[in-house]
């Protein structure tokens, strides 16, 4: 237990973590891909470098693809985003 009785979970601390890290990286990949999530079409979207992934299920505008919380910290001059999109 930490800080005022909560537990140290996964979504507190480490994916926090997670998206520092790569907000940081000098390279990174984003994508997505539909598939199934509640019954109905989502998008699986991803954010990685060579050895950290991040993925969350969304749709498929702007903010869904924000809420994984890396791409708008990823706001560096010197960057490189790489897609499969031409």
């Amino acid at each position: 237990m930490s800080g005022a009785g909560r537990p140290r979970t996964p979504e507190r601390v480490f994916l926090p973590y997670l998206r520092e890290l790569l907000a940081g990286a000098p390279v990174l990949h984003a994508d997505e891909t539909t598939g199934r999530a509640a019954g109905s079409l989502s998008y699986v979207h991803v954010a990685c470098t060579q050895y950290l992934t991040l993925m969350h299920v969304g749709g498929r505008s702007g903010a869904d693809i924000d809420a994984g919380g890396v791409l708008p910290e990823f706001t560096r001059q010197s960057w490189w985003v790489t897609t499969d999109r031409r």
